[in-house]
């Protein structure tokens, strides 16, 4: 499963359950499973503690979260509110004592955060437990290897896309070192130097395309990295509007017009008027000759 080299526990046994246990989650099929795996193992291990797990970007976008809490914990988990107000502390792998008066339902609230540096996403943890701080502070010796789980989890999904891509795919982190490339991405061997990565600052994909001729780059945050997919246009196609080429990168990979419509946010209606215009600029007949024309020249660049 995993496609990383882990590093070795660093936490003594007598602190509790060893911390390569932990990485027993990575066998769950989901993210989402993963993180509500190690959720159950972390409370079981930190006397009962009732957790709640979110990840969310730099800005403060919320991508996800996930909680446990014991059976016989009657405690809800944190609100929404209280949680927003959690979101403002500082980005430090320490322990953030909250204050009786908002959270005097919770014993002994607490949270970590930290940020990772491969996915440069952000993780809070929000602790309730009902012993002193003994659990939290364990906790908190374990938060670089929860966020190294996740980080893994997030980075084999899109490496195995990556990896798997027929085009010149490569895949960097938030660090915009690159970590996986597909065959065809290496045998042309496009750029060759650091790529600065997409900042996913909202939960919905966002492409972004830029161009060092000959070769057109998506850029697409996917999971905390970006992926970045290439297409090599021919010399005649040089001259086409940025949309235009657009439009060619999507006929390549084979999308419908219905799809290529929704990913640039236009009218079907108005792609096919589009595609009327670039066929006769480019004097073809047809779609299938065209995507036959970039065939060619992307077989020739290898």
């Amino acid at each position: 499963m995993a496609l990383l080299q882990l590093s070795s526990p660093t936490v003594a046994a007598s602190t509790g359950s060893s911390i390569a246990q932990l990485y027993d989650a990575l066998q769950q099929p989901t993210l989402a499973d993963c993180q509500q795996q190690l959720c159950q193992q972390l409370s079981q291990q930190l006397q009962r503690a009732t957790l709640d797990w979110q990840v969310s970007t730099p800005s403060g976008q919320l991508l996800s979260h996930c909680g446990y809490m014991p059976a016989e914990q009657v405690m809800p988990p944190l609100p929404a509110a209280q949680r927003a107000h959690l979101a403002t502390l500082p980005l430090q792998p320490i322990l953030h004592p909250l204050t009786g008066a908002m959270f005097s339902a919770f014993p002994h609230p607490c949270s970590l955060r930290q940020r990772c540096p491969r996915t440069g996403l952000v993780h809070t943890f929000f602790i309730t437990s009902p012993t002193q701080a003994g659990p939290q502070s364990l906790l908190a010796r374990r938060l670089s290897h929860l966020i190294h789980i996740d980080a893994l989890y997030r980075l084999n999904s899109v490496r195995r896309q990556c990896l798997g891509a027929q085009h010149a795919s490569a895949l960097y982190d938030a660090t915009a070192r690159r970590v996986a490339q597909s065959p065809a991405f290496q045998q042309q061997r496009l750029l060759t130097g650091p790529a600065k990565p997409v900042s996913n600052t909202t939960s919905t994909q966002v492409e972004i395309f830029r161009e060092i001729p000959p070769q057109l780059y998506r850029l697409q945050p996917q999971n905390g990295f970006t992926v970045i997919d290439t297409l090599t246009l021919p010399d005649d196609f040089q001259g086409l509007s940025p949309r235009q080429k657009q439009i060619c990168f999507y006929l390549d990979r084979a999308l419908s017009n219905q799809q290529i419509a929704a990913a640039l946010n236009s009218a079907e209606k108005t792609l096919e008027n589009q595609l009327t215009t670039l066929y006769r600029k480019l004097a073809i007949r047809s779609r299938a000759q065209l995507i036959h024309r970039l065939c060619e020249t992307a077989t020739g660049s290898m």
